[in-house]
């Protein structure tokens, strides 16, 4: 993966905390993370494997995880960004 110079900049002046939810795996997240945007940006990283509901996994875009982590997190929905990357190709 690899980020845009203007998109990582964009997501850098974000105000609020910044949390990283990813589909990955945790043994792969932060290797991934690293090769287009700085761990330092963020206060917690999500994977996969916290990405149940009720004993089912759903991952993003599961508006019902989405809902439950932004309540975990103690933040309203609205007050909350959600920055699609892809891989590159």
């Amino acid at each position: 993966m690899r980020g845009h110079r203007h998109d990582l900049a964009a997501l850098r002046r974000l105000p609020g905390r910044k949390v990283l939810l990813t589909n990955a795996p945790a043994a792969y997240a932060p290797a991934c993370s690293a090769c287009w945007v700085s761990r330092a940006w963020f206060q917690q990283i999500v994977t996969i494997e916290d990405m149940h509901m009720f004993g089912q996994l759903a991952p993003k875009p599961d508006t019902r995880m989405l809902r439950r982590l932004a309540a975990r997190l103690r933040v309203h929905p609205v007050h909350c960004v959600l920055v699609r990357t892809r891989s590159a190709t």
